[in-house]
């Protein structure tokens, strides 16, 4: 059996009492001691994994992006294919089905992509040429 390795370096900042206190009750309510959390969450968002509220607003910020960019590929895919001829009713399943299927990895690229700082627009030329 394989030993962690041992942890020898610490990072310090300050803090306000108010900051301290919610820091200490989130760590809390998750069964953490306070130097537990603070690690899990730093390294989660070092690895590109974003802690949510306990309300979950980071999966419901992740599906509404990924409906919403669904809808838009869908639409840009229509109106591309409609500019040059008439659209199947089976064309269109196709279309949703390919929507629904990168719905979700698509949100994930332009969240992280937001975080990073980095705006990628041009993978929407790309849908609307398949």
């Amino acid at each position: 059996m394989t030993k962690p390795p041992i942890r020898t370096k610490s990072i310090g900042t300050k803090l306000t009492e108010a900051e301290y206190a919610s820091l200490e009750s989130r760590a809390s309510r998750q069964g953490l001691k306070l130097s537990e959390w603070v690690r899990e969450v730093l390294l989660s968002s070092l690895n590109g994994k974003s802690e949510s509220n306990e309300s979950g607003e980071s999966g419901a910020l992740e599906i509404v992006l990924a409906e919403v960019l669904a809808f838009r590929m869908i639409l840009i895919n229509m109106f591309f294919k409609l500019s040059k001829e008439a659209m199947s009713d089976e064309q269109m399943r196709e279309l949703i089905a390919r929507a629904d299927g990168e719905k979700l990895r698509r949100a994930v690229e332009h969240l992280s992509a937001m975080r990073d700082g980095i705006a990628d627009r041009s993978s929407d030329a790309s849908h609307a040429k398949r």
